[in-house]
This record gives structure tokens, C-alpha cells and sequence, in this order.
């Protein structure tokens, strides 16, 4: 019995299988004529098949768990995928033959009406079923069967079947509903959540695209009138024939200056946008660790005086090796970190430059600083595009995407960045980068530089 019973189980467990493939497949999905044909063959053919695998108890008396397959076939298909099924269950009952066959037979109709009841009063209530209501629907169903005893042999010989065998019909129902059941519906919430994800991330990306594209036209549209506004601003700052007053400079100065920091944040919006979308253009070779070092050095200048900070260049007698990278967007990067450790650094500070070989041939760059450090309850957020770490209201400029932007270049480059950072003593930034060729195909593979 027990080995029997595991025998319906598994082949109710291949229909669930089989009806799961062809649901993620999309196949039976569609309200088509075709889909429910083939819903109606499929659970037919189920039932048929554990129909020829009775489970014999004890006494010898057999039950089979076809009611699971003959009633739920309305519930998971249609109305013609039901009489679908109780014609293939009702002729393979027939060939099977035996003094019953004609009830047996009938029986797959009874089965099919139970089922399409069942499914009338769950879809308008718009209800999915659970374990209870699988019971409840193998119980009518064998209510409903009932009259198919009495199809084919007389009213005694029926009602003397009944007396010995109704429990075990109402076993075999309640068997095969709620197993077929459990695992057709597992399979549906599968799939839903499936679906319901993969719907989300669509929208999201829908989302995600609608932002760039707005970020793009947004930033391109700013950018023409901004450089006008700048370059009539420089002209009234240096007009020889009409030179201003002291406090007319002032103004005019603080004009130039919010405007290049308008300017470099819809730099820094279009470079932003231009990786999310895969169209960051970069040109990969070999370049001079030491020249990019020492031109970055050379522009941070004149900041570093101006915060009264110490630059110290611990790669200035080191020869270097070549990194393969892009020089301009490698510069780009190394001059925002060199900004950012002198902006938020402490008068009479210093930033110190050094570098080291690291294994598998890629080059660090460590940039530290002596400012103020940052919070370990913050630090989650330091590439977050937009998030200042609580120095919105501060008065050090800053976009707030500069770090972002750094991120994924260097990913886009092959390479690698972070930090370690500890309050009141500093901060200190790196960047890792392939010093061959190879090394880049390598990273890049693992780790794309569209985020």
C-alpha cells in the first residue's frame, strides 16, 4: 500500500512538473484554444495513468487518487479543458474494461461538473485555494460521483459497493486533490512571485531608463545656456572699457564661481548618465602612472594653498609602472579624490600620495588625508549618488556624485576603489588598476561597469 501510494504520488507530482514547465514556458498561460486543449489532454492522460496504478489496502480492496486530475483540470484550466479530460479518462476507462467500466467511465463526468462548479464559486469570489478548500472540494466531488455507481449494474450491487467502499472513494478524492493541489499551487505562487519580480524589475528599469533619459536631455539643455550665462559673466569681469567696482567684482566673482559649480555637476550628471546607459566612451593603453601623478598634482595647486594644506608626493623618486587604463577619465578620477581629501581636510594638513604593487599585476593608489574622518554609520552611504553625509547645510562645495562618478569609472576602467576611514583621525581613498592588458578582460568580465 504505502509503496503504491508513493507510486500516485509521484506520477501526480510529474503532472505538476509538466504543467510547471509549460506555465513558465508561457505555453498555458495564453487563453487560447490551444492551451486549453493541451491542459485538457495533460490532466487527462494524469488521470488515466494513475487510474492503471490502483493503491490495494490491506482487505484487498483498491482505490486510485484519479479525482485529484478529473476535478482540478477545471480549476487550473477551462471548461473545455475539463470535458477534454473526462473524454480521455472515460475511454481509457473503457478499454480497461471489468463490470464497472461504464460507471467508471461516467465517473469522469461527474468528476468534470464538480470541478467546473468548484471553479465558478473560487473565481468569482476571486479566491486562491488552500489545503481547506481542496478538502471541501474532494468531498463534493465525491458526492457528486456518487450517481455513477448506480450507471451499469443494479440498485442493490451499487448501494452494496457503496457501503463497503465509500470511505475509501472519499479517501482516494481527498488524496488526490489535496496532493495535486498542494503542489499545483506551491508551482502557481512560485511563478507568481516569479512573475511579480520579474514585472517589478521592468518597471524599475523602465524607471531607471525614463531618469537617464532625463538626466541626459535635462543636462544637454543646461549646459548651452550655462555656458553663455559664464562666458558674458567673464566678459563683464574683464571688461577693460567698463571695469568694475569692488562690490560689483565681488558679486560677478560669486556668479563665476556658482556657475562652474552648476557647470561640473551637469558634467558629472552626463558622465553619470552616459554609464548607467552603457555609452562612456573610454580608450584603453598603456599610460604613465607618474605623468597622470604629476599633472593632478600640479592642477590641485593652488587649492591646497588656498586650505593651507601639505601635499606630500611619497611616488616622486619611484619609478612606476605603466597602468592600462583611459588618461583622461583616469586623471578624472584621481583629481576628484585629491579634491575631496583637501576640501574636507583641516587647515595645516596634509594629503599624502603613495603607491604599491599589488598581486595579480594591478597598481594601488592610496590618497590619505588628515581631516575629520568619516562616521562608521555613514560609510554605507559614501557612493550613494546625491547623499553628502550630512554636509548639505556645510559650507565645503561639493555635488554629492563626484565619489559615484569615481566608482564606476574605475569599474568601467577594470579596476577596483575603496577606503578606510576613522573619525577625527582621516580618511585615506585607493583605486586599484591593471598594469596589463589581460587583467582589465578579466575584471571587466566579473565585475561590468554599467551598474
Amino acid at each position: 500500500m504505502f509503496y503504491d501510494l508513493l507510486d500516485n504520488v509521484g506520477l501526480l507530482a510529474l503532472l505538476t512538473i509538466v504543467f510547471s514547465l509549460l506555465h513558465f514556458s508561457n505555453i498555458v498561460v495564453r487563453n487560447t484554444l490551444p492551451s486549453k486543449i493541451l491542459i485538457g489532454v495533460i490532466f487527462g492522460l494524469a488521470a488515466a495513468v494513475v487510474m492503471s496504478h490502483p493503491i490495494v489496502l490491506p482487505q484487498g480492496a483498491t482505490f486510485d487518487t484519479r479525482g485529484g486530475p478529473a476535478i482540478l483540470v477545471a480549476i487550473y484550466g477551462s471548461p473545455l479543458s475539463a470535458v477534454i479530460a473526462a473524454i480521455i479518462g472515460a475511454i481509457v476507462r473503457l478499454q480497461v474494461g471489468g463490470p464497472s467500466a461504464i460507471g467508471g467511465a461516467s465517473s469522469f463526468v461527474f468528476y468534470a461538473a464538480a470541478g467546473l462548479i468548484a471553479a465558478r464559486i473560487l473565481w468569482r469570489d476571486g479566491k486562491r485555494p488552500n489545503n481547506t478548500t481542496f478538502v471541501l472540494v474532494a468531498i463534493f466531488g465525491t458526492i457528486c460521483v456518487l450517481p455513477a455507481f448506480f450507471i451499469g449494474q443494479s440498485v442493490e450491487t451499487a448501494l452494496a459497493i457503496l457501503q463497503k467502499a465509500w470511505w475509501i472513494l472519499l479517501v482516494g478524492n481527498i488524496a488526490g486533490v489535496l496532493i495535486l493541489g498542494f503542489m499545483l499551487e506551491m508551482n502557481f505562487r512560485r511563478n507568481k512571485e516569479a512573475e511579480d519580480l520579474e514585472k517589478a524589475m521592468q518597471k524599475a528599469e523602465a524607471a531607471n531608463q525614463a531618469k537617464l533619459d532625463f538626466l541626459s536631455s535635462i543636462s544637454h539643455e543646461l549646459r548651452t545656456p550655462m555656458n553663455a550665462i559664464l562666458g558674458f559673466t567673464e566678459f563683464l569681469a574683464h571688461n577693460p572699457n567698463e571695469p568694475l567696482t569692488r562690490q560689483q567684482k565681488q558679486s560677478v566673482d560669486l556668479v563665476l564661481m556658482s556657475g562652474n559649480h552648476l557647470l561640473q555637476l551637469i558634467d558629472a550628471m552626463l558622465d553619470l548618465s552616459k554609464i548607467e546607459e552603457g555609452k562612456l566612451r573610454v580608450t584603453l593603453q598603456p599610460i604613465s602612472m607618474r605623468d597622470v601623478i604629476d599633472d593632478c598634482l600640479h592642477q590641485m595647486e593652488n587649492e591646497a594653498k588656498k586650505h593651507d594644506i601639505e601635499i606630500i608626493d611619497t611616488t616622486s623618486e619611484t619609478d612606476l609602472a605603466f597602468v592600462w587604463s583611459d588618461k583622461t577619465r583616469l586623471a578624472q578620477v584621481l583629481a576628484n579624490l585629491l579634491s575631496n581629501a583637501i576640501k574636507y581636510n583641516q587647515p595645516g594638513g596634509t594629503v599624502t600620495v603613495s603607491c604599491q604593487q599589488m598581486p595579480s599585476q594591478f597598481l594601488r593608489i592610496n590618497i590619505a588625508d588628515t581631516g575629520t574622518g568619516i562616521p562608521e554609520d555613514m560609510q554605507d552611504h559614501l557612493f550613494v549618488p546625491f547623499d553628502r553625509l550630512g554636509q548639505e547645510a556645510g559650507t565645503i562645495e561639493g555635488t554629492g556624485i563626484g565619489l559615484t562618478l569615481c566608482k564606476r569609472i574605475v569599474e568601467v576602467l577594470g579596476g577596483a576603489i575603496g577606503f578606510k576611514s576613522e573619525e577625527r583621525k582621516g580618511s585615506t581613498f585607493w583605486i586599484e588598476l591593471p598594469t596589463r592588458e589581460n587583467q582589465v578582460v578579466e575584471i571587466t568580465r566579473k565585475q561590468p561597469g554599467q551598474l
